[in-house]
């Protein structure tokens, strides 16, 4: 059963379910023993070739096959003409902005003290009485 090396720069040690190790020079990893078919699908990737079947520079031909310009896609067919929309009677309006934030309403202003009449005693204990209205229990 073949074994493949890959010399992708930061191949990773399980490509597709296939455990690899670093190859004894450092150049890349290789593979356990996998059937042809997986690697049949490794070789069809640029950077991956069968162990002992040593390429020149393959670093070249990986970088190479980086620069390569994409094959150009067939020309498509033009677009079939689409039907012609009635057009609007009226523009329709924007959709209004979002209405700014509303800010906190302010404190209530604190009540003002109650007003006497002139002449009432101002002279009040802690409930409220005027002082002498309470009875002092001993």
């Amino acid at each position: 059963m073949p074994k493949v090396v890959c010399t992708l720069p930061h191949a990773s040690l399980l490509i597709s379910g296939v455990k690899f190790t670093p190859s004894e020079d450092g150049t890349g990893v290789v593979s356990e023993e996998v059937s042809q078919t997986v690697a049949d699908g490794f070789l069809a990737i640029p950077g991956y070739h069968l162990e002992g079947d040593e390429q020149e520079d393959d670093a070249a031909q990986v970088s190479q096959a980086a620069k390569a310009p994409a094959p150009a896609a067939a020309p498509k067919a033009p677009a079939a003409p689409k039907p012609a929309a009635k057009k609007k009677e009226a523009k329709e309006a924007p959709a209004p902005a979002p209405a700014p934030a509303a800010e906190p309403p302010a404190p209530a202003p604190a009540p003002e003290p109650e007003q006497k009449p002139e002449g009432e005693a101002k002279n009040t204990d802690a409930a409220g009485d005027k002082a002498g209205d309470a009875e002092e229990v001993f």
